[in-house]
């Protein structure tokens, strides 16, 4: 934090690694869709990096800036069709969101 006159400056930033996993237990190389259309069992490996500035005034207000995922990197959550009703080339696969960009004005009373 970095203090200014009426509130302070702040800079925030998060990685989070992932490394790779099955869905199921099993080999890396089990179809677990039955249906072929994730060719494995294997989750990738992902990072995800967050970065936030802002600032808090001393007047119960805060402005923020915010980039969530700034490489944009894809992670695979879940191959969903392992666990639900599967359509026949349906890729049912969870991802991650992409790059978001955004800002968030709060004010406390």
């Amino acid at each position: 934090m970095i203090p200014a006159d009426g509130g302070h400056f702040f800079i925030v930033g998060n990685y989070n690694w992932v490394d790779e996993t099955l869905e199921l237990p099993g080999l890396a190389s089990d179809d677990v869709s039955g249906q072929g259309i994730i060719s494995g069992n294997l989750k990738p490996d992902y990072g995800i990096l967050g970065l936030r500035a802002g600032f808090t005034s001393d007047n119960n207000w805060e402005a923020v800036v915010f980039i969530d995922n700034a490489t944009d990197e894809t992670a695979i959550y879940s191959y969903s069709d392992a666990i639900v009703f599967n359509l026949p080339l349906y890729d049912r696969t969870v991802r991650n969101r992409p790059r978001t960009i955004g800002m968030n004005v709060t004010y406390s009373w």
